[in-house]
């Protein structure tokens, strides 16, 4: 046990020092439920991906400072995978504990090593429902966000302040109770604004009369989450490689839950995404997909990830390297992969307008996208797929397709005035051919 946990301390060393994952195994990976916790909040852990049987060590390590990780926890007993290659445990968050950063590494003698991180804080999470089972972070025009607060001491004046992209602010005061979890809700307008929203949760000051004055400056936690006019969750996903030119990574069990690009020429990746669209009302004006980042592909130096409309029919069950469609020429959008610890569990967004514009108009065929590498060789990155949502039990980690409409426009009173102008012109112009026998 002692050699094992020396072997990953290397590799966390190694990560904090912004080197990149030679010691992450290929199929190996672990999350948790949530990215924050509270006090006395039970974390759930989900490995997937590892070999069935093998023990799996896991260890906590407290990364508040990147460059001296510090071992936390160890977990008593090894973990062994079901035969889909699953595990779950649980962490509970101590009492007295706050504001840490800490690395879950996960180990296993077959599969290697694999880690996530999440934070210990008083906290704030939205959720598709009124009940708080299903948590969610991309908004619909006019939808209800479910928020609950935990964490929080017993004094009532408590806030949250739901601030829009143009800083405007909504303040929902939480003085209805003196609970240490407190629920609150907030219709996103009808009309938007569509952008990065944000929650804050302000704690009140001790030493000072509700509902006057707040600790600090800043807020105790700031919640974000994406609003759009439409907001699709999920997709037909799945990646491909050369190493394994006939596999089918949705077909998977153990690859079914991740979604890799790399462009090593002895592991060439590539990952499809393809939405199901609604019926659009008015023309495109934006339209983002949007990825998690389960793994970076480097944390020290970023990469470009190239986007490209596929120009081919593909199943999401049969496709492969072998059989995989072709692409549009040029990368519908280019960006830049996330770097540093806080990189893990990251959003990654491409503007895809024109692409979904062609497809509302019928001027493409809606095969979706592919995700690359626009450099060559390593490292690999990863991105949550799809089905990560239903094993994690949530509506966080899966691709998101975000977009927003121009409204078709009204005629005014002169361009009435115009249209029924032409429309008579032209009926007189019928009928005086018709009266001339030209007709």
């Amino acid at each position: 046990m002692r050699k094992k946990v020396s072997v990953v301390m290397m590799c966390v060393v190694a990560i904090m020092i912004s080197m990149a994952l030679p010691c992450l195994a290929q199929a190996a990976w672990i999350a948790t439920d949530y990215p924050s916790y509270a006090q006395g909040d039970v974390v759930i852990i989900t490995g997937f991906g590892w070999q069935p049987g093998e023990p799996v060590s896991l260890s906590l390590y407290d990364a508040t400072d990147p460059g001296n990780p510090q071992l936390w926890y160890t977990f008593s007993n090894p973990y062994s995978p079901d035969g889909n290659g699953i595990f779950n445990a649980q962490y509970s968050i101590p009492t007295n504990d706050e504001g840490r950063t800490l690395l879950l590494v996960a180990w296993g003698d077959t599969s290697g090593q694999a880690q996530t991180t999440f934070v210990d804080a008083g906290l704030l999470r939205s959720y598709k429902d009124a009940t708080h089972n299903i948590p969610r972070d991309a908004f619909a025009w006019g939808s209800t966000v479910y928020a609950r607060a935990s964490g929080l001491n017993s004094r009532p004046c408590w806030q949250i302040k739901w601030i829009d992209p143009n800083n405007v602010v909504v303040t929902h005061p939480l003085d209805f109770s003196t609970s240490s979890s407190r629920d609150d809700s907030f219709v996103v307008p009808a009309s938007g604004p569509s952008g990065i929203w944000k929650a804050e949760l302000w704690r009140p000051d001790n030493s000072s009369a509700c509902p006057s004055s707040f600790t600090g400056s800043n807020p105790q936690f700031t919640l974000y989450f994406d609003v759009a006019q439409i907001v699709v969750i999920g997709a037909d996903d799945s990646y491909i490689t050369n190493h394994t030119p006939n596999f089918n990574s949705n077909s998977s069990t153990l690859f079914k839950y991740n979604l890799d690009v790399n462009n090593d020429s002895n592991d060439l990746e590539k990952t499809f995404v393809r939405f199901t669209l609604p019926i659009l009302p008015g023309n495109v004006r934006s339209a983002r997909v949007r990825m998690r980042v389960l793994v970076p592909p480097s944390f020290s130096s970023s990469r470009t990830y190239n986007i490209n409309r596929v120009t081919g029919a593909w199943d999401v069950n049969t496709i492969t390297f072998n059989l995989q469609p072709g692409v549009a020429g040029a990368p519908t959008d280019s960006q830049p992969t996330p770097t540093g610890l806080s990189a893990i569990n990251s959003l990654m967004r491409w503007d895809v307008t024109s692409d979904v514009m062609g497809f509302a108009h019928g001027s493409f065929a809606n095969n979706g996208w592919r995700i690359v590498d626009s450099l060559g060789g390593d490292p690999e990155g990863i991105f949550f797929s799809t089905e990560a949502n239903t094993l994690i039990g949530n509506e966080l980690e899966g691709p998101v397709l975000l977009i927003d409409t121009d409204p078709f426009s009204v005629p005014t009173m002169t361009e009435w005035g115009m249209i029924i102008f032409m429309i008579l012109a032209g009926i007189g112009s019928v009928y005086y051919l018709r009266k001339r026998g030209r007709v």
